[in-house]
């Protein structure tokens, strides 16, 4: 066994084309995100979303990776090497998410308008607006709880590959 750094055994083994920003910059959302949204609050709603444009079945391909080894923590393909995805850039990217989900809601909510009766508006258009704006969280809890699913949905077993022992 050999010991290798996580950073440089992504960057020999899984050079890809598409850097971590240019996924994201490609990420739009439409309504059945926003649907997700209203069907498991704000937390479960950007997990499916993420979920959803990073399929498993392409999970060679994706700019963003996770270790069982290494827990909570991601890695994103910068464009030229892979490194740790920090609190910071994970938390910019929920709020872009947010302002994607804000937008789709808007152009929903317009739409809605122009049939509401708003005497008879029931209490399900409340909480989706609840949910929309970041639901019962707060902004730390959120990310933290998206993070997490975030993970253990990509998270591999490095255990799987004897050719070395990896060091964090």
């Amino acid at each position: 066994k050999k010991k290798m750094c996580i950073v440089d055994w992504l960057n020999n083994n899984f050079p890809i084309s598409q850097s971590y920003n240019e996924w994201f910059t490609k990420l739009e959302l439409e309504r059945k995100d926003l649907q997700l949204v209203f069907d498991h609050d704000f937390v479960g709603g950007v997990s499916y979303i993420l979920q959803k444009y990073l399929p498993i079945k392409n999970e060679s391909t994706f700019p963003i990776r996770a270790f069982e080894q290494k827990l909570n923590t991601l890695f994103v393909f910068n464009g030229t090497t892979w490194e740790m995805l920090d609190t910071d850039e994970f938390a910019k990217m929920i709020d872009q998410i947010h302002k994607k989900i804000h937008s789709v809601f808007v152009i929903w909510n317009k739409e809605k308008q122009r049939f509401m009766d708003y005497e008879s508006i029931d209490e399900s258009y409340y909480k989706n607006v609840q949910k929309v704006m970041g639901g019962k969280y707060s902004r730390d809890e959120t990310l933290r709880k998206i993070k997490f699913k975030l993970f253990n949905y990509l998270k591999f077993n490095l255990k799987n590959i004897t050719q070395y022992e990896f060091t964090f």
